[in-house]
């Protein structure tokens, strides 16, 4: 097949300047920033597609824009010629290296340069195929941005559940019970600085030390940090916990304040100096509404007020400070109450974010597929192949296929009529233990019928489900 060399279609254009401050989530063009799934927006519009919009650095990541957007310096801007157009269409080369992101890599795996990517060959089908594997990824990224919507979504809606509970805690202090300082609520631990290497841990196993970034986004995340360079004494205070309540003590005027709560079990992982660990005594206060509440818009913005910096770019907080500051709690039992609400929230995210990263992944291999003339066919599951693929006895119990809504249903009708409906008492049993499963993960729900004095099964309508 006949190919064509990127820079030979595609010419880089001068870097934005735009900060990712800038972003909000309203305005006339998209702002394309790193470490988000979907741009936010801006009134602000620096260029004019057809364009490929390519990270800079690792995790790579690519868009194409067709209309007027906006980036962060964290991009490189291709800009299509105009000769690109008499053999190529821009959309089918964004689709070619989304299925190749490899290509995009420097040897260093560290950053990207414009002259390897100019470099890289583009295979050059006719103008018709071109527009028919457009056409096919185009549906699976429609379906993509369609997921990822109902995933921020879900995110906004746990901001609007905390003022739904409790309100403004600056504008309506009326509604909480009582005010009362930190330190009457919580122990803070403060961080420490150990010698660490510019790399990530490779297993659980190993020690490191948190990065600011792991809470920037006030979202913990345990793979922002730096592995430890050699064993050290790492005094207890300074391990990460469930139950915890991460604050960054010191950082950028936007971003001081900010804070993550640690919702499962962590092993290894120190705070650095720059991280306050806050530990909650539950029986005053629960730690899910705490973050949120330092989160709030209005009430961080009164505490990045109530501290002082001796930069203008830069502020800190100190352990003493913080414990006088004032915090206003609600009823201890609504605040358990919110926090169950969140949870649930939660697990509709984890089950959405899997969905979406399959997604993803399907869309990198049906680009592979068509870029090398295979065809995309869809085989419609069937129930008894997947059963049959489930064995207990050697520890299977990969139930990720059973996700979709017209095989859970199948499974449903023929579990309620029992083993009639099943080939042998073996398939029974394995249907049965997949039931269980999605019962238990919340996908499939039970409710009583008292006219007929049997329990009803049913897909939990709240889900997020392929179709």
């Amino acid at each position: 097949m006949e190919k064509i060399m990127f820079g030979e279609i595609f010419s880089f254009v001068p870097a934005p300047k735009i900060k990712a401050e800038k972003g909000r989530n309203r305005g006339k063009y998209p702002l394309y920033t790193t470490g988000q799934q979907f741009p936010q927006r801006t009134d602000q519009s620096m260029f004019n597609g057809p364009a490929l919009i390519i990270s800079k650095t690792v995790p790579v990541s690519i868009y194409y824009c067709n209309g007027s957007f906006s980036a962060t310096n964290d991009f490189m801007i291709a800009k299509a010629n105009r000769n690109c157009f008499t053999q190529v269409d821009p959309q089918y080369v964004y689709f070619y290296l989304l299925g190749n992101l490899s290509l995009l890599e420097h040897e260093e795996k560290k950053s990207f340069s414009r002259q390897s990517i100019q470099k890289i060959e583009i295979p050059l089908n006719s103008l018709e195929t071109q527009e028919r594997i457009i056409g096919t990824l185009h549906k699976i990224e429609t379906l993509i941005q369609k997921r990822g919507t109902n995933l921020l979504l879900v995110s906004k809606l746990k901001k609007v559940m905390f003022l739904n509970f409790f309100g403004d805690p600056v504008l309506d202090k009326g509604k909480f019970l009582f005010s009362t300082p930190f330190h009457n609520l919580v122990t803070i631990h403060g961080g420490g600085n150990y010698q660490t290497q510019n790399v990530p841990r490779e297993s659980k196993e190993q020690l490191a030390q948190l990065t600011q970034t792991a809470i920037t986004r006030r979202e913990f995340d345990p793979v922002q940090n730096k592995r430890f360079l050699h064993k050290q004494f790492v005094k207890d205070s300074h391990y990460i916990q469930k139950g915890d309540v991460l604050f960054s003590r010191k950082n950028s005027l936007k971003l001081i304040g900010s804070a993550a709560y640690v919702y499962d079990d962590i092993a290894n992982l120190t705070i650095p100096d720059t991280i306050f660990r806050i530990c909650c005594n539950p029986k005053k206060i629960s730690g899910v509404y705490l973050t949120y509440l330092l989160n709030d818009e209005n009430f961080n913005k009164q505490l990045r007020s109530y501290f002082g910096g001796t930069l203008p770019t830069m502020s800190s907080i100190t352990t003493k400070k913080l414990k006088q500051f004032i915090i206003p709690c609600p009823d201890l039992a609504l605040q358990h109450k919110f926090e169950k609400n969140i949870l649930f929230l939660r697990q509709m995210e984890d089950r959405m974010t899997k969905q979406l990263s399959r997604l993803r992944q399907f869309i990198s291999i049906a680009s592979n597929d068509l870029f090398s003339g295979k065809e995309i066919i869809h085989i419609k599951p069937d129930l008894n192949a997947l059963l049959a693929r489930i064995d207990p006895e050697n520890g299977n119990y990969d139930y990720s296929a059973f996700k979709d809504v017209p095989l859970v249903n199948e499974l449903i009708r023929k579990i309620s009529r029992e083993e009639e409906e099943f080939p042998d008492i073996d398939m029974y049993n394995r249907a049965q233990k997949v039931l269980f499963a999605l019962l238990k993960e919340g996908f499939v729900m039970q409710e009583y019928d008292p006219k007929k004095n049997k329990m009803n099964l049913h897909i939990n309508e709240t889900t997020e489900t392929y179709n």
